[in-house]
């Protein structure tokens, strides 16, 4: 992905997110149910050379109206693929949308889960690319399976 609009002189810009929104459909009820508090986020990602990517957790309800957002990054400047994990219980979150002031995700409420995409650095180039593969959600610890070549 590559992404145009950000500004040279600007830091922390938000630009984009890449959702997960597979058991918002109620079809998924019963395994939404089975994957309880026990819900890992992780994908593969790399940056184009010099530029820093910050990702971030989000958690969002079945229509998005309830929404909290990790209150920790985390910096991604690697050309080479890098494997990213969160234990989704384990992050503070604060409050963006609707819903009590904490997400609950031994309720089944939180069906969406998003990487938020902000620019770390200042981006003199103009733009930032950045690459994703296998971006899921699980109800197991991931482990990078050896290094990722592509």
């Amino acid at each position: 992905m590559r992404w145009d609009s950000i500004t040279g002189n600007r830091q922390n810009v938000w630009f984009t997110d890449l959702k997960i929104d597979s058991l918002a459909n109620p079809v998924m009820d019963k395994m939404r149910a089975e994957f309880g508090d026990k819900i890992w986020l992780s994908f593969w990602c790399n940056t184009g050379k010099g530029d820093t990517l910050l990702v971030q957790p989000l958690l969002l309800t079945r229509g998005h109206k309830g929404k909290w957002g990790a209150n920790s990054r985390t910096p991604i400047c690697s050309e080479k693929w890098v494997f990213v994990k969160f234990n989704l219980a384990e992050l503070d979150y604060s409050k963006w949308g609707e819903g009590p002031a904490l997400p609950d995700l031994k309720s089944d409420a939180i069906r969406c889960f998003e990487v938020g995409l902000l620019n770390g650095a200042t981006a003199p180039k103009g733009f930032i690319e950045a690459r994703f593969d296998d971006v899921m959600i699980s109800n197991y610890e991931p482990f990078a399976k050896g290094a990722k070549e592509k």
